[in-house]
């Protein structure tokens, strides 16, 4: 069976109407026969809010204990997506990092993930359950909680499908795929169907905001097959070719 890893996020996760129509989407490929993974970031706005209560209490805030308020966000959702996929007749498990086994630096609010231990995930998988895991965060040495940064739900998603050797990682995002330019802004644009990987390695430098750059390094690394896609509307994406 084809093994996939998605990745949903913010932009993706509005409303609870959204989260909904995530999960009829997952619910197909899984009808479709494919083993699937779900990494999901915050919902939109979830994690600017976080860091604001976490000013207000004190503008001098450890980072450790802010870290554990932020990592609530993807609690949230991963919960949420696993009711959601419940309703939906698919069989399901929220996994935060600890119960994925994504440890990391413990550099606090900019970890990197130092390795994954995917045995519980592959057993979810198994026995043919979705595993939907907390994505932008990492467990420290002493069981604390780091987060990864900006954008780290889409390293979470590549380092997760270069652990368990998937198939292909899948980033939904809220465009169709890569395009020439800023398709919000240059009205001619250009879907691009595929882009040599270090090509999207440059681009993430430059700013390119598709993908975080961390996962396409990661992605170079472990040659992690990886697509942007659309969650709303069908269609290839595009595929970062190694």
């Amino acid at each position: 069976m084809v093994l996939l890893v998605q990745k949903y996020g913010g932009s993706s996760l509005t409303d609870l109407s959204k989260l909904e129509y995530i999960a009829k989407k997952i619910k197909t490929y899984v009808q479709s026969g494919y083993q699937v993974v779900v990494v999901l970031s915050a919902m939109q706005g979830e994690t600017d809010r976080l860091i604001e209560l976490s000013k207000y209490m004190n503008q001098n805030t450890l980072a450790r204990e802010s870290d554990a308020l932020l990592a609530t966000g993807e609690q949230i959702t991963t919960s949420m997506m696993a009711m959601a996929l419940g309703r939906v007749g698919v069989k399901a498990k929220s996994l935060n990092a600890q119960q994925a086994g994504i440890y990391c630096d413990g550099k606090y609010s900019r970890a990197a993930i130092t390795h994954i231990d995917e045995k519980s995930i592959l057993s979810l998988v198994a026995h043919g359950v979705v595993p939907v895991i907390t994505g932008f965060q990492g467990v420290c040495e002493d069981g604390s909680v780091a987060t990864l940064g900006r954008g780290g739900s889409d390293v979470t998603a590549v380092a997760v499908a270069a652990a368990i050797e998937a198939d292909e990682c899948q980033i939904f995002v809220d465009v169709h795929g890569v395009y020439t330019s800023d398709p919000k802004i240059v009205e001619r644009a250009r879907l691009i169907h595929s882009i040599p990987i270090d090509i999207m390695c440059g681009a993430a430098v430059l700013g390119a905001k598709v993908i975080q750059k961390r996962a396409v390094f990661c992605a170079q690394k472990y040659r992690v097959p990886v697509r942007i896609c659309s969650t709303y509307r069908e269609g290839p994406g595009t595929m970062i070719d190694m």
